[in-house]
């Protein structure tokens, strides 16, 4: 396909490539079907030692695909492609549906040629971004016994797994296939998007422990989403994502306005993901629905605009953020919760939860997975050791193409000066001495750090810290986020930049689009059985209702449900009971509670504060052992400038639940009513 005009592009040309799209999509929808299977449970458990095999599924022996969707995965990609287009790229040439399930973890292992694998690196690329985002480098020392397997909720809460379970799960789901034409995408997806929905979310993308709190779905539909949004990039703008970091993404909010109503979102995702498919929904606060896609369709949003108000009427209102390089950043906008006369409303502290960036709170790994014997303190040493040999590196890096550039300027200038340069080498001239003072700053920067050859007495202790230091960066650091030195140098220099950058990007799951689906998932499931509980809802949404229904019983049913869905996020997912009448804005507040007394009771751990509240939270993980993932807490640090224990941050630390200790200084979120429940 030629390079599209930028000038030309628009809706329209979404909407003529929706049946490649979606057919696409559908095929990333599936493509770890195998990992619903307890071969994959025992192939990723502590106890069998099994090749993970999920990806050939459809080799299986036995394995029973039904002849429409066998048929499906053996059809050519380009067979969608439009015939009234330009000519396909040379790229999908050769490359099957069924590609999607047997290649998606390794094209460099097939024999094919060289416009396949272009294809194929996008493929791999997207299911890596997923995967980054959502394990977050999880240990393989958190590897779980085939038979005590456990998946959690986001919010700590475990349940045991069924391996022999997925299996029939499984079956079931390919009979239920046969009835889903899967050469017509539009309709397919129809179908099969609430299909894995409920057959997915009883598997696992990932087994071991902290990384096991998304269900495959969430996985399956994540990866789905950046193809998505990575084929409407390649047709609106000609470029196809070649690595994970190529995969840009933007948020489109789509504000209905008065009260959510139950077909807003319907029709929204019609439109958006289907209609003009260029990305998928993923997260809603009260009346603004979110929905992850490609960037090359912010300049699209006026014609969007246009086609919402044709479903939905004015009352909608479309804004787009590109979402920035340095991890997630959502923009959550100010809401009015109304609470008619004569009714009570239940809200979760979901939005002010993201928005305060509690997610520091939800550690990936322990320390002792990282290394025999290491500290919080230890781990500062060497994140210092890391950065200061990524500075060093860096820096000669950046005098190497500095001397390369000079020298090529001083060759420009002379022609420059004789006027013998071309309007283009004049217009190369000034790119490229600007390009060189950027970089002169740069190497300004790192030269802060220390010249770490001349702390060595000789090439070989030089060399035993690089390979050291560069062993503990494989251990460690996700690949996703390797410290970025510049970054690190301007932005935070002082004693609190090797804690934050540990944080940031050894132990930090991160809220990835998916995660925060999950959120709102876990939000939804609390309203529902609280409205099985009360009555139905007057006014609904993931995280926000109002009922008619007396205040005591909406509190007592409301901390009920809470216990048993967000028992361990007292403090940090609060909830409020709201009386009749109007609220704006926010409504939740950061305090800093004094604690009186901490004590382990039988899978249990009892806060009491200063200020009389007192919490009971589980205190273990599903099979009875200590939790150590969840229950960290964010402190005042009373040491700050030198601290005897935890990771010191600028002013305040996080400890794990069993350091807690009398006169501790907790951060919650509280409604500001003290309405905490």
């Amino acid at each position: 396909m030629k390079t599209p005009d930028p000038e030309k592009k628009s809706l329209e040309t979404l909407s003529q490539f929706r049946r490649l799209i979606l057919a696409c999509e559908c095929a990333s929808l599936l493509h770890d079907l195998g990992k619903l299977s307890s071969h994959f449970i025992r192939a990723k458990s502590s106890d069998y030692k099994e090749t993970d095999r999920h990806a050939g599924i459809l080799e299986w022996p036995e394995e029973p695909v039904p002849e429409n969707a066998r048929s499906f995965f053996q059809t050519p990609v380009v067979r969608f492609w439009p015939k009234r287009s330009d000519p396909a790229p040379r790229f999908l040439k050769g490359v099957l549906f069924a590609h999607f399930l047997s290649a998606h973890h390794g094209y460099e292992r097939m024999n094919n040629s060289t416009e396949i694998q272009e294809f194929l690196k996008f493929l791999q690329a997207c299911d890596r971004k997923s995967s980054a985002e959502d394990k977050a480098n999880p240990s393989d020392q958190a590897k779980q016994p085939y038979l005590q397997t456990f998946k959690s909720t986001v919010f700590g809460m475990e349940e045991l797994l069924d391996p022999q379970r997925l299996d029939e799960l499984r079956s079931e789901l390919w009979e239920e296939m046969r009835e889903i034409s899967l050469s017509r995408p539009v309709s397919a997806r129809r179908k099969l998007l609430p299909l894995l929905e409920g057959y997915f979310s009883w598997g696992l993308a990932e087994t071991r422990r902290s990384a096991n709190d998304l269900t495959l779905f969430h996985h399956s539909y994540s990866v789905a989403t950046y193809f998505k949004i990575g084929l409407a990039s390649y047709l609106l703008e000609g470029k196809l994502p070649q690595d994970l970091e190529e995969i840009e993404q933007a948020i489109l909010i789509a504000e209905v306005e008065g009260d959510p109503e139950e077909g807003d979102l319907r029709k929204l995702r019609l439109l958006i993901e289907e209609k003009y498919p260029l990305g998928n929904f993923f997260f809603q606060s009260y009346n603004h629905y979110y929905f992850l896609i490609s960037p090359a369709a912010i300049p699209l949003k006026g014609e969007l605009k246009k086609m919402g108000e044709k479903v939905l009427g004015k009352r909608i209102r479309i804004q787009c953020f590109l979402v920035p390089d340095e991890g997630w950043e959502v923009p959550l906008l100010r809401k009015k919760y109304t609470v008619p006369e004569g009714e009570n409303a239940v809200l979760l502290g979901l939005e002010d939860f993201i928005r305060k960036d509690y997610f520091d709170t939800l550690f990936s790994k322990r320390l002792e997975h990282i290394e025999e014997g290491l500290t919080f303190q230890g781990l500062i040493k060497r994140t210092k050791q890391v950065l200061e040999l990524a500075r060093w590196e860096k820096a000669q890096e950046l005098q190497a193409e500095i001397k390369s550039l000079s020298r090529h300027l001083q060759n420009l200038e002379k022609g420059l000066q004789l006027g013998r340069l071309t309007p283009l080498k004049q217009k190369e001239y000034l790119i490229k001495r600007k390009k060189l003072r950027l970089l002169k700053k740069e190497l300004e920067v790192l030269r802060r750090g220390k010249d770490l050859r001349k702390l060595f007495k000789s090439e070989e202790e030089w060399e035993d810290f690089r390979q050291r230091t560069l062993l503990f960066v494989d251990k460690v650091f996700s690949w996703l986020h390797p410290p970025d030195p510049i970054q690190v140098s301007r932005t935070w220099e002082g004693g609190g930049a090797p804690a934050l950058i540990a944080l940031r990007f050894i132990l930090r799951k991160g809220p990835s689009f998916s995660r925060l689906m999950a959120m709102t998932e876990e939000c939804k499931k609390f309203i529902s059985q609280l409205s099985e509980r009360v009555g139905r809802p007057t006014t609904i949404s993931p995280t926000f209702a109002t009922f008619k229904v007396q205040r005591d019983k909406l509190v007592k049913e409301s901390k009920i449900i809470y216990e048993k869905i967000f028992g361990k996020m007292k403090g940090r997912l609060p909830m409020t009971i709201l009386p009749p009448g109007e609220h704006h804005g926010e409504i939740l507040s950061a305090q800093e509670w004094e604690l009186k007394r901490a004590r382990k009771g039988k899978g249990t751990l009892a806060l009491e504060f200063s200020n009389g509240v007192r919490w009971e939270l589980p205190g273990t993980l599903g099979n009875g052992e200590e939790d150590r993932y969840y229950l960290y807490f964010l402190l005042k640090n009373r040491f700050h400038g030198g601290t005897r224990r935890g990771l010191l941050l600028p002013e305040k630390i996080l400890i794990p639940a069993y350091r807690l200790r009398k006169g501790d200084l907790i951060e919650v979120l509280v409604p500001k009513a003290q309405n905490l429940l």
